[in-house]
């Protein structure tokens, strides 16, 4: 747990203010919308909650306050090691598609394997 967030405006404040309220999107440069970050959080953490925190926010390749903001708001965070296996996967498919192409014997079970490490990458992309 993140101890006690301390907000510095409650959302019972009378601000009004949302992630969807009109008065906190502006529009930049590109002409697409932008939050503004208006509003701060300050929590306090132990010391090994404090590096619990952050490796996880590495891990996931965020920041610590987009990472923190993500699980606060209930959002996904992504899986920096997710995305290894799946490359390792891809590699080790592509050279199990030239065993296939290569070995007239074996020709059914490379491609057996092969089956199995696409259905592995679908379950992950799944999940």
């Amino acid at each position: 747990m993140l101890g006690g967030l301390r907000p510095f405006s409650h959302p019972g404040d009378g601000s009004g203010a949302s992630p969807r309220d009109p008065e906190e999107c502006r529009m930049n440069a590109r002409g697409s919308e932008t939050r503004q970050m208006m509003r701060a959080l300050s929590v306090r953490v132990t010391p090994s909650d404090y590096a619990s925190i952050a490796e996880r926010a590495q891990a996931c390749g965020l920041g610590l306050a987009e990472f923190v903001r993500r699980c606060c708001l209930g959002r996904q965070t992504p899986a920096r090691a997710d995305l290894q296996v799946v490359n390792e996967l891809r590699r080790l498919g592509g050279l199990q598609k030239h065993l296939f192409s290569q070995d007239d014997r074996h020709g059914e079970r490379y491609a057996e394997v092969l089956l199995e490490i696409q259905a592995a990458i679908r379950r992950i992309g799944a999940e």
